[in-house]
């Protein structure tokens, strides 16, 4: 019977190797999802594979599947340090200042996970402030129509992107057809053609 094997662990090492190598390529943390940059992607995990296991500190040679696995852990470590930090920091009474990331974590917040994990937090409830009453800035709503709003105004953001997708893949679809169908002219021309040639092949040949 065939025993497992167990893999090794990574080390510090081995995650801040794998960050300085994903650093030379943002791409793999874009959003956007169409066809040409998922290729994009694709090749890039390709390339930091590669300059992984060429130059790992421990010598150990990890899959893609094992890199991208440990990619997605640390970014889930590096939002788990970040909530960590802000439940502190909501804490009332002052006391210690909040222990501060480890340089990775801090990494994958500001430059990897969405802007708005990056936004401080600010508690209004904490007895160190200043002491200065919260101010709470009211504004009078105007109703307005729908029929007054710029489209771009009148729909959501999430459902512009939506529309904006589904657009190109029309687009892409469109492209695909108008290619199929030229290469089916070109087929019937070239059968048209060879029918041409068979027939004239056919014919009787006259006498001189």
């Amino acid at each position: 019977m065939n025993e497992r094997v167990k893999k090794e662990n990574f080390s510090s090492g081995d995650e801040v190797h794998l960050e300085e190598i994903v650093k030379e390529h943002p791409e793999v943390e874009s959003r956007r999802y169409d066809a040409d940059y998922m290729h994009k992607k694709n090749n890039a995990w390709k390339m930091i594979h590669e300059a992984y296991n060429s130059s790992c500190p421990s010598g150990n040679t990890r899959s893609l599947d094992q890199l991208k696995g440990l990619w997605n852990r640390l970014k889930v470590k590096a939002t788990q340090d970040r909530d960590q930090q802000r439940k502190k920091a909501k804490k009332t009474g002052g006391g210690e200042k909040p222990p501060e990331m480890d340089e990775l974590s801090n990494y994958i917040n500001e430059v990897v996970l969405p802007p708005h994990a990056k936004s401080p937090l600010h508690n209004p409830f904490d007895s160190d402030s200043e002491g200065k009453p919260l101010e709470v800035r009211t504004e009078k709503l105007v109703p307005t129509s729908r029929e007054n709003l710029d489209p771009e105004q009148s729909l959501p953001k999430a459902k512009k992107r939506k529309a904006d997708f589904y657009d190109h893949l029309l687009e892409m679809a469109q492209k695909e057809h108008d290619i199929k169908m030229r290469i089916f002219q070109m087929m019937e021309w070239k059968l048209k053609h060879e029918c041409e040639q068979m027939w004239i092949g056919l014919l009787p040949q006259l006498p001189a």
